[in-house]
């Protein structure tokens, strides 16, 4: 075992957990902090190249560094950040930047001198400035306005209504961003000092970095919804630190074996499972350019990357890898180097993992866990002897996993239920408020997710915001949509709940076909019919869109479906109330899951808003309104 870094046991199977218990957590010797680990990884491992970033195409690679250079660049971007932040003792850092050769250096480097605050840079500027000011940012890392003109001057916007903001860091480095067809124009002014961290950095040569503690708060990752306040899951060093160790304990990797990463760098999969990880490891990660797998360049050329940069594996949600398999393996092309996919984020169909499977002779493995459980809850051993179909792993050591019945007792094993977990990766809360009963005051976290329990082995069934409840009876959504994907022309396929007077909610499909598939809605519905189980689950309606709408990392987002259904469901009941009255509609989510319907005011309308919220009375949907809402259509 190389000097500085801590033993690593191996899991392969449920036994292995329990022998690697026997001893205390502290007993194998892991760094204290997120910074230390990195010391550690550079004194191991030296000069192996520790990260490749690759070039918008995923083809040229922009800079190779090794661990003793990332351990110095993520230094002198600490020594920056305490230089800049001034009087501030532990400054809070928002990092908005694509993947690039800075990134992970601005979040370790952020955390080894304060707090980083990794942020989605394309979210809605109002939602972006609520964050900002929960998170209290002192120090804003940003892409410069040669970069990125219209990002920077959207950042400059917002700068003035975050009080704490002291000072903002640029970065120019954007792989492959080629040059512009015209030089940008004036540069917006900001109301704090700008500087270049790419310039400023590397003269930070004198003062030392000021240890942080394992126990301190290291990092804050947003969660939840788009709308309402923030919530920002706060994650102390050791719950990186031991996440980080946990989750290399089942994959059986080497030194100088290459890791794959295209997920973007505000997800906390990019941070742990292919940033802090491979330091464990002594793995070479490259990433996959500034937009990963959101390059289309890229993927359409990703399999000679594998063959080209030897990829042993990497992690990607359900869609990613059902792009994968209509992207040909070129012939003769050698991808021995891949010996496992991680899949985690969504749900992974059957048909996905089979599909992937056999177009390109590697296995797909699941992984489970949650951003207020620092990363990684679950994790399928890469190394198991035939690991249950549809698990999605072994529970990490020192951390526990229980099912919580309707009864709130310890379901019996194999029996369904609410799935919590306590241990070392629990996060220490939600930074500036939130709720407070995410945590019991045992230390158990409650995770949404409905599962079971068996011989160690855990499975999923769902979230507990996705069950569909008609008529007091609870419908999965994941079997329906693993129907519709049985169908030879459906690639992707979402299954929600549509409000209902009679029965609370009915399920409705949405579905993605194949590039240049065809059919209709009457013979996917007919597909439906046939293909699942339980009748009362069978979609009332299957709608077609070109595509279905994710996330920033990719997993299909059920959000704007549920707002779809629900002002589906209200116009057709104003409709039949009110025939020949067009009523403009709209709705939102709030934080809680809850799709609130609003009527757009007329004041020409005939109808009042008392007569068309009588008539949505019916509907399990908050509706707000002020004034006369519709007008006769014309004739």
């Amino acid at each position: 075992m190389p000097k500085g870094i801590a033993a690593r046991p191996v899991v392969r199977h449920p036994a292995d957990l329990a022998r690697i218990e026997e001893q205390p957590l502290k007993r194998w010797g892991l760094p204290g902090t997120t910074y230390e680990l990195l010391l550690a990884a550079a004194a191991s491992y030296g000069d192996a190249p520790a990260h490749t970033y690759l070039a918008t195409g995923g083809r040229k690679p922009v800079e190779v560094l090794s661990f003793r250079a990332l351990a110095d660049r993520v230094t002198r971007v600490a020594r920056t950040i305490s230089a800049v932040a001034g009087d501030v003792a532990r400054p809070v850092t928002s990092l908005l930047l694509s993947q690039g050769p800075w990134v992970m250096a601005g979040q370790w480097g952020a955390q080894a001198a304060g707090v980083a605050n990794p942020v989605n840079p394309a979210l809605a500027s109002d939602h972006l400035r609520s964050l900002l000011r929960t998170a209290g940012t002192h120090v804003l890392v940003v892409p410069s306005h040669q970069a990125d003109p219209a990002r920077h001057a959207h950042l400059a916007d917002i700068a003035g209504d975050l009080p704490e903001l002291r000072a903002v860091l640029t970065v120019d480095t954007l792989p492959g961003a080629g040059p512009r067809a015209q030089e940008p124009g004036p540069a917006p002014r900001w109301p704090v000092p700008v500087l270049p961290l790419e310039r400023v950095a590397p003269e930070q040569t004198a003062a030392p970095v000021v240890p942080p503690h394992q126990d301190q708060v290291c990092a804050l990752f947003h969660t939840g919804g788009t709308t309402g306040r923030p919530k920002l899951a706060a994650h102390r060093h050791r719950n990186e630190v031991y996440t980080a160790w946990a989750l290399t304990l089942g994959l059986e990797l080497t030194p100088g074996e290459v890791m794959l990463c295209g997920l973007p760098p505000f997800h906390v999969n990019a941070v742990h499972a292919t940033g802090l990880g491979p330091l464990f490891s002594g793995l070479h990660v490259v990433f996959l350019g500034p937009e990963g797998f959101r390059d289309t360049g890229a993927m359409l050329g990703f399999w000679e990357l594998v063959q080209n940069h030897r990829i042993a594996t990497f992690s990607a949600v359900p869609t990613v890898l059902s792009a994968l398999t209509r992207i040909p393996v070129p012939e003769g092309a050698d991808l021995s180097s891949l010996r496992c996919v991680y899949s985690g984020a969504a749900p992974l169909p059957d048909a996905v993992r089979r599909g992937f499977e056999e177009h390109c002779g590697t296995p797909v493995f699941q992984g489970y866990g949650l951003t207020e459980g620092t990363c990684v809850t679950a994790l399928t051993p890469a190394c198991a002897d035939a690991p249950p179909p549809g698990t999605v792993g072994l529970r990490l050591p020192y951390q526990q996993i229980r099912v919580l019945g309707g009864d709130g007792a310890v379901a019996a094993a194999g029996e369904p239920g609410r799935v919590q977990i306590k241990g070392p990766n629990v996060f220490a809360g939600y930074w500036g408020g939130g709720p407070r009963d995410t945590v019991d005051a045992e230390g158990w976290l409650d995770t949404g997710d409905l599962g079971t329990l068996k011989d160690g082995w855990l499975f999923l069934t769902g979230r507990a915001k996705d069950l569909i409840i008609r008529g007091g009876h609870n419908i999965d959504p994941a079997p329906v949509e693993d129907a519709l994907l049985a169908h030879p022309r459906v690639v992707a396929a979402a299954v929600v709940g549509r409000p209902d007077r009679h029965s609370g909610e009915v399920p409705v499909a949405y579905v993605q076909l194949a590039e240049g598939a065809d059919t209709t809605r009457e013979e996917l519905l007919a597909w439906a019919r046939e293909h699942t189980v339980e009748r009362a689950a069978v979609p009332k309606d299957v709608r077609v869109l070109p595509a279905l709408p994710v996330t920033p990392v990719g997993k299909v987002n059920k959000v704007p479906l549920r707002e779809d259904a629900a002002v589906r469901a209200a116009r057709q009941l104003l409709a039949d109330r009110f025939p020949g009255v067009a009523v403009e509609l709209g709705a939102t989510t709030e934080n809680t899951g809850q799709v609130v319907l609003t009527l757009t005011p007329d004041t020409g309308a005939g109808r009042t808003q008392e007569a068309l919220l009588d008539a949505l009375a019916g509907l399990p949907v908050t509706t707000r309104t002020t004034g006369p809402v519709g007008r006769p259509d014309p004739a």
